[in-house]
């Protein structure tokens, strides 16, 4: 594993990883790409994620990295941090903007245009699945008139939901 000297404590991290003190200079390398890994501990052996630095889309798996993190703290008062990053990480993940959006997403209406569509169309707010499936179910006519637009695929998950 080649340690970086750019990191203040390289030769600790060095010694820990490797069992020798040894840091890599890097004058006589020839440059290379960075890449970004994350750790992960929950099991005894852990692992490391790496993130291919072209991928934007996987700014999620940083903010899952960090939710492990504060999870493994236990302290008090950290859920509503938690849960305040586990969304972050879904609208990241996502890429969409709400919480009723993030749900219809999840529950089948798996495209963004769609999701925003029938959440702006039926001004959707519940954030839970079961609320929400109750609102489609409330709005059943409306919500398969948004649909009709879209091809069957979503149209048939819709009537699975509102069944």
């Amino acid at each position: 594993m080649l340690i970086s000297a750019v990191i203040s404590n390289a030769e600790a991290v060095g010694e820990w990883l490797n069992g020798e003190p040894n840091v890599v200079k890097g004058t006589t390398l020839i440059p290379t790409f960075r890449s970004v890994g994350f750790a992960s501990w929950l099991d005894q052996w852990g692992r490391i994620e790496y993130v291919d630095s072209r991928d934007a889309e996987h700014g999620h798996l940083l903010v899952s990295a960090l939710c492990e993190f504060i999870e493994m703290l236990d302290r008090e008062g950290t859920c509503d941090l938690i849960n305040r990053l586990q969304l972050f990480q879904k609208r990241l993940k996502y890429g969409l903007p709400t919480e009723p959006t993030i749900a219809l997403y999840e529950l089948g209406i798996s495209d963004r245009v769609i999701a925003q569509d029938l959440a702006t169309s039926l001004n959707l707010t519940a954030t839970q699945k079961k609320e929400l499936v109750k609102a489609l179910k409330k709005d059943r006519g409306r919500a398969k008139e948004v649909m009709e637009k879209y091809p069957s695929y979503f149209q048939k998950r819709m009537n699975e939901l509102l069944q």
